[in-house]
């Protein structure tokens, strides 16, 4: 009887944890947004605005960075397309956005011939929901398991000490 009771506690638990359809939806549609945005030729859309604050903090030391040693700090590649160089017309034809079961948003595309996998983290508050992070793909495993902020920061921390990040 126990280990039935433990059974049916752990799925109604279960059940509880798993996303809301609703969230997913929003979360998709960000990701979506992202690249519909980015992948324009011509756009004056700000795409900071569908990261977090954090996020952008991250982008701003890394700019500053950048700026004042007058070269690329840390990022030295497009993080949402994973490359230096993008087919647009490629990518939006192979352009696959789904929610996962863990929480995050995965973004499958072809660039040049070459499969990429993108991992999103997003937090929702208030029905409006930001990308908090990027889990980017290994390079051995090709699986998704980079943080993109992480990365940024101990390179930040490693290559440029004297440069503070700015403030919150």
């Amino acid at each position: 009887m126990k280990k039935l009771s433990l059974i049916i506690g752990l799925l109604v638990c279960s059940l509880s944890v798993s996303a809301n359809p609703a969230e997913n939806s929003a979360k998709e549609a960000v990701v979506k947004k992202l690249y519909a945005e980015h992948l324009k030729s011509n756009t004056n859309f700000n795409i900071s605005s569908l990261f977090t604050r954090d996020f952008n903090l991250v982008l701003a030391h890394e700019n500053k960075a950048s700026e004042t040693n007058s070269e690329v700090a840390c990022i030295d590649y497009d993080y949402i397309i994973q490359g230096q160089d993008f087919d647009a017309k490629e990518i939006k034809r192979t352009l696959k956005i789904k929610a996962l079961p863990n929480g995050r948003v995965e973004a499958q595309f072809n660039n040049f011939d070459s499969k990429s996998i993108v991992h999103y983290v997003l937090t929702c508050q208030n029905n409006r929901c930001l990308i908090d992070d990027i889990i980017e793909q290994d390079e051995t495993s090709k699986q998704p398991k980079n943080s993109f902020k992480q990365s940024v920061r101990q390179c930040l921390r490693t290559q440029f000490p004297k440069i503070s990040p700015p403030k919150k």
